[in-house]
């Protein structure tokens, strides 16, 4: 036997190297599945080849129901808030549905990257979570209001007037279409009105 290897048995068979089963060994039923000893040369006959071609997918995006399946299980918000956050948010096209899924607009990603950069402590989940905490403190007496909204406005106050001065040299593109103008012959901009998109000329934009 050379340097390095040892045998044991397994079964009745010896086995030349546990490989896995060095840490790992679920019961006798994967014994029996163990590789036996093998000779250099010996033809081994193929038993059945499975090709199988796999794909990284992102998470599935959220619909109503799952997204609040989420807000109850990060203790964000209340039952009388969830309908109204979705409808704000899909009112100021933050998102759209389709096919039931919720789906960020270029809209809704320039906001929420904007929100995340400029407003760190505020923009996140346990945030969320803590300050609904802090309301049912101040609903049963336990907290004063005026305090932990002192609290919260002071640091929020400076960080909104440096967000404003940074958000004020931000411009927004607007969707460019593939539909020409009857007009002016350039590609029609898509604009959003009181019923949903539209298309406009992009000289009266």
């Amino acid at each position: 036997m050379r340097h390095g290897e040892y045998n044991f048995k397994s079964n009745g068979q010896t086995i030349k190297f546990k490989g896995f089963m060095a840490v790992y060994v679920e019961g006798k039923e994967e014994e029996e599945e163990q590789i036996p000893e093998l000779e250099v040369g010996e033809i081994l006959k193929k038993y059945k080849i499975e090709p199988k071609q796999s794909f990284t997918e992102p998470p599935p995006r959220y619909t109503e129901a799952s997204l609040v399946k989420a807000l109850e299980e990060k203790g964000i918000g209340r039952p009388s808030t969830y309908s109204p956050t979705i409808t704000t948010i899909l009112e100021r096209r933050y998102i759209e549905k389709e096919q039931k899924q919720l789906m960020p607009t270029e809209l809704g990603k320039l906001v929420n990257n904007l929100l995340i950069h400029n407003f760190t402590d505020i923009v996140n989940v346990d945030f969320t979570a803590e300050i609904e905490k802090n309301f049912d403190s101040i609903a049963e007496g336990k907290e004063e209001w005026k305090k932990t909204i002192r609290e919260f406005y002071k640091p929020f106050e400076k960080e909104l007037k440096k967000a404003q001065e940074e958000i004020d040299k931000i411009e927004i593109k607007e969707e460019v279409s593939e539909v020409a103008c009857d007009k002016c012959g350039r590609m029609m901009v898509i604009k959003y009105g009181r019923f949903g998109k539209f298309l406009a000329c992009p000289r009266i934009s």
